[in-house]
């Protein structure tokens, strides 16, 4: 079976992935971006059909890209890219917070330094919830100027936690 992936060279994502219907293949594939600036460097979005056959790729930045698929049974599919803050909310869902993080890096258009030190915070959040409460220190220490510190001390006040909390006043220094 064909296979229809797209690829987020900026990230290092696999964007989209989805297999053909039975009889179905890949014939042609095609990307429509539109852009304010396309580049030759840094980065960007690919299309691939079929296990690597017929692949494209080009250099998207602050745009939507579309790709179009034909297949072997007539049909035409086609993607349409979302929006960073679409992508950076289903990444987040899934708890992918460093992937998220790193793609509202790639969009300041979208994405302030605020709007990014809060994905560091639910991030943090998160690891605590989860255990991993070093993980979730460096998380928290991302945050510092934005974040009340009384609020991450209080968290780490219990006895094996204690160097965590020396670590993020440390870091206050």
């Amino acid at each position: 079976r064909d296979a229809v992936d797209v690829y987020d060279t900026t990230n290092k994502l696999v964007g989209f992935h989805v297999l053909l219907s039975p009889g179905h293949r890949a014939l042609r594939t095609a990307g429509i971006f539109s852009s304010p600036t396309v580049g030759t460097g840094g980065g960007g979005a690919g299309v691939g059909a079929g296990g690597g056959s017929g692949a494209m790729s080009s250099l998207v930045r602050g745009g939507r890209s579309n790709a179009v698929v034909l297949t072997s049974g007539g049909s035409i599919v086609t993607l349409t890219e979302k929006v960073t803050p679409d992508k950076v909310d289903l990444l987040t869902q899934k708890n992918l917070y460093a992937a998220a993080i790193s793609m509202a890096f790639s969009d300041p258009q979208f994405y302030r330094p605020e709007d990014i030190t809060a994905l560091y915070r639910r991030y943090a959040e998160h690891l605590y919830r989860k255990g991993d409460f070093s993980a979730a220190m460096d998380q928290y220490i991302l945050t510092q100027g934005s974040l009340e510190s009384s609020h991450v001390i209080f968290r780490y006040l219990d006895a094996p936690k204690i160097p965590l909390a020396v670590k993020y006043l440390e870091a206050l220094r």
